[in-house]
């Protein structure tokens, strides 16, 4: 289970929070709130590119976005500060992509009035 929870705020904002102090927690909720914030055509295309490595068809996919660069590969991905010291960190790609599918399902809820 990856170290952060999505939730949505009292004005209904989707968020994430970390579940535990490290790196990859702090790297997952900065990627979730500035590289996907509310976009989720984004989030479709990591989806789309992070399936394509995982059915072979490409070795690897990177990919740079407001912040970070990732790396996919069949088994993991990296994900690299673009403009912060932060070592890069990995993350199993089937966690990440069930993560920014998780994300990506909530940024396209029904709004709540």
């Amino acid at each position: 289970m990856l170290p952060v929870r999505l939730v949505l705020d009292a004005k209904n904002n989707l968020r994430a929070e970390p579940t535990r102090e490290e790196p990859l927690a702090k790297a997952l909720v900065r990627f979730l709130s500035a590289d996907l914030a509310g976009d989720t055509n984004h989030c479709q295309a990591l989806i789309d590119g992070a399936a394509e490595v995982v059915a072979g068809k490409k070795p690897t996919w990177q990919i740079s976005g407001k912040s970070y660069g990732l790396t996919f590969s069949a088994k993991t991905t990296e994900l690299r500060a673009l403009y912060a010291e932060d070592a890069p960190v990995n993350v199993a790609t089937d966690e990440l992509v069930a993560l920014i599918a998780q994300w990506q399902g909530l940024l396209s809820r029904p709004a709540v009035v």
